[in-house]
Parts: C-alpha cells; sequence; structure tokens
C-alpha cells in the first residue's frame, strides 16, 4: 500500500537543502515537482508529518494532502507519473 503526501510550502527563508534532507530522513521516496510543491511516500497521517516538519517550516503557511487512493489525472512530464505509478504500484500502460 502506497501513502502519498502532497505538500505545498511556503519556501521563503527556507533552506531548501536542510528540507530535502529532512523528507529523505523520514519518507520512503519523494518527487520534487517545484520549489515549493512535492509528493511523498511517507507511512504516517498529515498531521504526524508536519509535526516532524513544523521545526524547519516555523510560522510559513503549508499544505499536506493524504492523496493516498490512486486516482490522479492531469498534464505533466513523464517523470512525475512514473514516480506516481511505480510509488502506487500501478503498471505502466504505455
Amino acid at each position: 500500500m502506497s501513502d502519498i503526501k502532497y505538500i505545498d510550502y511556503d519556501c521563503t527563508n527556507v533552506d531548501n537543502v536542510i528540507f530535502d534532507k529532512k523528507i529523505s530522513a523520514i519518507t520512503t521516496a519523494s518527487y520534487r515537482i517545484n520549489k515549493r510543491s512535492l509528493f511523498v511516500n511517507y507511512s504516517g497521517t498529515a498531521k504526524d508529518l508536519y509535526t516532524n516538519l513544523e521545526s524547519l517550516i516555523k510560522d510559513k503557511h503549508i499544505l499536506i494532502f493524504d492523496i493516498s487512493y490512486p486516482d490522479f489525472y492531469g498534464f505533466h512530464n513523464s517523470e512525475l507519473w512514473d514516480w506516481l505509478n511505480i510509488q502506487f504500484g500501478i503498471e505502466n500502460k504505455t
């Protein structure tokens, strides 16, 4: 089973190198979409993930969605779709 979370946060004055190291330490996998958004495979709740990241974010805005049910659609680069398919255990349909 996958435990995919989507994180969007205010990256102003946040050291993304330290943030990414923390993400790597507490998640199974991650995929950064842009400077402020990423998908992670994290076995806890969205609140647990927030608590783990709170010291890095401090008083910045952060939003975490649990999107563990594999229902997604959109237009993005193929690497994102490949990553999501792997995390959800979906066979690639090419």
